[in-house]
């Protein structure tokens, strides 16, 4: 298991801002999580890839009393981690869990400590079986098949 300590991150509702630039909405950026990732950056040198498949426990000790949601405080630490090369990937073949808890807040101490434990150092590829599993479609009379087999039989 790997323990990592990273400032307290910013809320996913702040991550990014919108603009209006020559017609369009174009997401930016907010000034608070650019200068977070940066200093997350920093903490992060000298920690080796974890690869494979991994679970990943944060344990979040927020800077005062205010009520939050815990799971908005995973993307940006997740982020953090994939971007400076921690993990391969943050996508389900990766990461299999995330589980975040809350610690008593404390201004001195705040932050938060993220638990990676490597659980396969393989990702196990999908074989073609599988695949057909994962493309089902129902039928109209309620009866489940996969679009593979409906296009065989066409």
């Amino acid at each position: 298991m790997t323990r990592i300590w990273l400032p307290f991150p910013p809320s996913t509702n702040g991550l990014f801002s919108q603009r209006l630039i020559r017609g369009r909405v174009i997401r930016i950026p907010a000034t608070r999580y650019t200068k977070w990732k940066k200093e997350a950056k920093r903490h992060l040198v000298g920690f080796k890839q974890i690869a494979g498949i991994v679970r990943l426990k944060l344990e979040l000790t927020p800077p005062n009393k205010l009520a939050r949601d815990a799971d908005n405080y995973n993307k940006a630490v997740i982020d953090a981690l994939v971007q400076n090369g921690i993990l391969e990937d943050d996508s389900s073949a990766f990461v299999r869990s995330v589980m975040a808890e809350w610690n008593e807040p404390c201004a001195k101490t705040q932050g938060v400590v993220v638990r990676v434990t490597a659980l396969k150092a393989k990702v196990p590829k999908h074989d073609a079986q599988q695949m057909d599993l994962l493309s089902w479609t129902p039928r109209k009379n309620g009866k489940a098949s996969s679009k593979a087999k409906q296009s065989r039989v066409r």
